[in-house]
């Protein structure tokens, strides 16, 4: 039997144990074993296409074989055309070898850099689907109008077309946090003062959109699992965050301690204890009210009109504090500004339990009372579940609340103002007029807020 030990391919099979992948030297191993002339590996395509390596003369006629990868890739091949049993076990490699780039093999940036092709390329599909999926809404809804309805008609609210097209937004947004999981580690300890120095140069005195930023890093931070360019992530998607809101200034600090706020001081004695290193940014922005506290975290939840961010920002700051066990505070208010905080454990006390969550901390004076009358106990615990005492204030009189949440039963003695009435279940009382919003009786909290916000609109604009 003849022996491959020393021929290229069995080389740049070997090369797949190396960290960094090399992949100039994998590409170089392909074109001594295929005899060509020259080859080059790119991720993407058209504007977001990107060279990853290349070897030899790359000029003049190639052909594309396209890689089997979870990203779009492909390696073009100069000077000749071998079959595709010879290129097959290069393609393996070739995948094997992106494969491992992507998890822990990669140079930061470039991980980082595909990572976020990705998601613009997946930013641009949302925005198209959405265009439609609004269009459509207003044909229905403009249709279900000439059909005059009557009064106690559900149809506004049980459409199949918005449940297919909210599908498939969830199976988007699904797909975000997959390729989310790229820009996680672990990454190896890195001194904390030094660390924060370097992640946020770049951010004192005047930014981009005319606001004014100040950064403050405490002389003596522990140990943390991160590296210069996650930290230079996270301070630039929360400064992204800060001129979304049209503010005029910011303040970033990387202290031990979180800060004079009794609600982050009250968040943080509930951390796992050990050391940490609490990175906040504060701004004057227009803030945010409570059903927007509510669901900042989540992908595409917003994208700012005339803007080319995809509405990511909290998300991926998220995914990289899921990776070393970190959590994140936000305290808000509408026209008062925003102070987020992000708490990262130090590197030698990894906290326990799950990372990334966010946890929004509404101001006593912004808090919405909410009175609850549901028959279903165990629905009745849901929506107080859902209802945290760090974003509402349940009370128990009606007329001390903004908005009655009841099924029928409940319902059956309400006379109006001064609470909006948010009915849950189908049909209400005989007489009644239309509650501000209605829901099934399901949990469902991504519904359960935004009808919930509709009824406090609905509210505003009566009084």
């Amino acid at each position: 039997m003849q022996d491959h030990s020393d021929s290229p391919l069995a080389a740049a099979a070997a090369r797949l144990s190396q960290t960094p992948i090399p992949l100039a030297a994998i590409l170089s191993d392909l074109c001594a074993g295929l005899q060509l002339s020259g080859a080059s590996l790119t991720t993407g395509k058209g504007l977001d296409a990107h060279s990853l390596a290349s070897c030899g003369d790359t000029t003049g006629p190639s052909r594309l074989w396209e890689l089997p990868t979870a990203t779009w890739s492909g390696v073009h091949l100069f000077g000749a055309d071998p079959s595709a049993s010879a290129v097959a076990p290069w393609v393996g490699i070739l995948s094997g070898a992106l494969a491992r780039r992507a998890q822990s093999g990669g140079d930061p940036t470039h991980r980082l850099f595909s990572a976020g092709t990705l998601m613009r390329m997946m930013a641009h599909d949302l925005r198209n689907l959405l265009g439609v999926f609004d269009q459509n809404l207003v044909f229905v809804q403009q249709g279900l109008e000439e059909m005059e309805p009557t009064v106690d008609a559900t149809v506004f609210e049980d459409i199949e077309q918005v449940r297919e097209a909210s599908g498939r937004v969830l199976s988007y947004v699904r797909r975000v946090h997959e390729l989310a999981h790229i820009l996680q580690g672990p990454w190896p300890p890195s001194e904390g003062t030094d660390l924060f120095e370097r992640g946020l140069q770049g951010f004192e005195g005047a930014q981009e959109g005319g606001i004014r930023g100040r950064v403050v890093v405490d002389s003596r931070l522990p140990e943390v699992g991160l590296d210069v360019t996650r930290v230079q992530l996270l301070a630039t998607e929360l400064v992204d965050n800060v001129r979304q809101a049209s503010a005029t200034r910011f303040r970033l600090t990387a202290t031990t301690t979180p800060g004079t706020d009794p609600l982050v001081q009250q968040w943080a004695e509930g951390l796992p204890p050990g050391p940490r290193v609490f990175l906040t940014c504060e701004d004057d922005g227009e803030g945010m009210d409570v059903f927007v506290l509510a669901r900042c975290g989540e992908p595409l939840f917003s994208h700012p009109p005339r803007s080319d961010r995809a509405g990511l920002g909290f998300s991926l700051v998220t995914a990289i504090l899921g990776a070393v066990g970190g959590q994140m505070a936000i305290t808000s208010a509408r026209g008062k500004g925003t102070s987020v905080v992000l708490a990262l454990p130090a590197a030698n006390h990894p906290a326990t339990g799950s990372g990334g969550e966010v946890t929004p901390l509404v101001p006593h004076a912004e808090r919405l009372p909410v009175a609850i009358r549901l028959t279903d106990t165990v629905f009745r615990s849901w929506v107080e579940d859902t209802l945290i005492s760090a974003q509402f204030d349940i009370v128990p009189t009606v007329s001390d609340a903004h908005v009655l949440i009841a099924d029928r039963d409940g319902a059956d003695h309400y006379l109006g103002p001064p609470a909006s009435l948010f009915l849950i279940g189908k049909g209400w009382p005989a007489g009644m007029s239309r509650p501000d919003a209605v829901m099934p009786p399901t949990p469902d909290r991504d519904g359960f807020i935004r009808r919930l916000s509709m009824a406090v609109a609905r509210r505003a604009r009566r009084s």
